[in-house]
């Protein structure tokens, strides 16, 4: 990127730059923005409007970048803001090509858009081997905008307890749930036990609880998976199980992780 605009652009520029007060993340992501739209000026004057409307908040500068991906761009940098930060990128290229049919495009258009990042480390094994590691990155502006998304309009994707608990106290979102990181001991409403299917639910990561005798009496987030089908699914992270139910073993699974398994047997479909 050029540290000097072109001479026909200088101007509006320089009123970008005022209008985004500054901010270093605001005009790296919306400078990306503008550079990848066109090099033409009225592209340019036609974005300032938006950002004089937002005003000082920053959630709604960048969302004016946010708004110019397409429909799978836009889906896929919301799964990386609620699960995806800080995974390694092979892995998750590999759920959106299994979420959205093309990975590796989707994921360069939302680096050049400066919405993500890839950090490069090199990993030691036992052994002496070393290993290069790329793990995704999202600004903790650009994750917060995210997340807030999905709380205040979509509710569609749960990254904590908080979060899983105001999806799952109600019923009417849970059809349309699409990713959920949750505890397995995690207690919900005996209503929502009874939902057998979850068509939409496309990443699952459970983190096994130790035995508690006193939830036998009550509904955990384990009880709703033990017999629930979840045909579509394409990431299943489950840290210590001792089972897998027969309704995540999903066709569609692209990753699936089982640290520290205690399981002897898999279901049968």
């Amino acid at each position: 990127m050029s540290p000097v605009p072109p001479a026909h652009l200088t101007e509006v520029s320089k009123e970008v730059i005022r209008v985004c007060q500054g901010l270093p993340l605001s005009l790296e992501v919306l400078g990306s923005h503008l550079r990848c739209a066109s090099p033409d000026i009225n592209a340019w004057t036609e974005c300032l409007p938006l950002l004089k409307q937002a005003g000082e908040k920053i959630f709604s500068i960048l969302r004016v970048s946010l708004n110019s991906l397409q429909p799978s761009q836009k889906e896929a940098f919301l799964d990386i803001c609620c699960f995806f930060i800080g995974r390694e990128e092979d892995f998750v290229c590999a759920f959106v090509e299994g979420r959205y049919e093309t990975g590796t495009t989707i994921l360069t258009a939302l680096k050049s858009q400066c919405l993500i990042t890839v950090k490069s480390t090199i990993e030691y094994h036992w052994n002496d081997r070393r290993r290069q590691v790329r793990t995704l990155q999202v600004h903790n502006q650009l994750r917060d905008m995210g997340r807030d998304i999905i709380q205040k309009e979509e509710k569609n994707r749960a990254w904590d307890e908080k979060a899983s608990n105001d999806i799952l106290k109600d019923a009417r979102t849970l059809s349309g749930l699409r990713g959920l990181s949750a505890r397995t001991d995690m207690e919900i409403p005996g209503e929502v036990a009874n939902y057998k299917s979850f068509p939409h639910l496309r990443f699952l990561e459970l983190e096994e609880a130790q035995k508690n005798w006193e939830l036998n009496e009550r509904t955990t987030i384990y009880d709703l998976f033990a017999n629930a089908r979840c045909d579509e699914l394409r990431w299943l992270t489950w840290r210590l199980p001792k089972e897998l139910p027969c309704g995540l073993c999903s066709k569609q699974l692209r990753v699936l992780l089982l640290s520290n398994s205690g399981i002897r047997e898999l279901p049968v479909r």
